[in-house]
């Protein structure tokens, strides 16, 4: 997992100004158990420059979903997807959008334990 410290060390001038966790209490869950869970993620986001990207930290995910970090514009547009990361203690990193106080920030990930498989998306913006 990339820590939002070395992120900043590696990115220059970034610095970490919002965290989060989403869904901190998950039951230890079995392939059975599993519809209507959610990952436990800690959401953070960066700003550098005029721009914000944002870092989805996995704590908890007993399902296995997978977990993509998300940022997006007021309007939707322009948005960025972090890459895919199913195991705690790993993290996805979206890219930088211009930073808007409209922005919103977040996960999605894939449950494919319902009937018709979707993503799901959680903004805590």
């Amino acid at each position: 997992m990339m820590s939002a410290k070395k992120l900043s060390a590696a990115a220059g001038a970034i610095s970490a100004v919002a965290s989060s966790l989403l869904f901190v209490s998950i039951p230890a869950a079995s392939a059975t158990s599993c519809t209507g869970q959610q990952p436990s993620v800690q959401i953070v986001e960066w700003h550098s420059q005029g721009y914000a990207a944002v870092g989805g930290n996995i704590i908890a995910n007993p399902c296995r979903f997978g977990v993509e970090a998300i940022i997006e514009g007021p309007t939707g547009t322009p948005q960025s997807i972090g890459n895919d990361a199913t195991n705690p203690g790993t993290s996805s990193i979206t890219a930088f959008i211009p930073e808007n106080s409209g922005n919103h920030h977040g996960m999605r990930y894939w449950d494919y334990y319902i009937a018709n498989p979707k993503w799901i998306y959680v903004f805590n913006d």
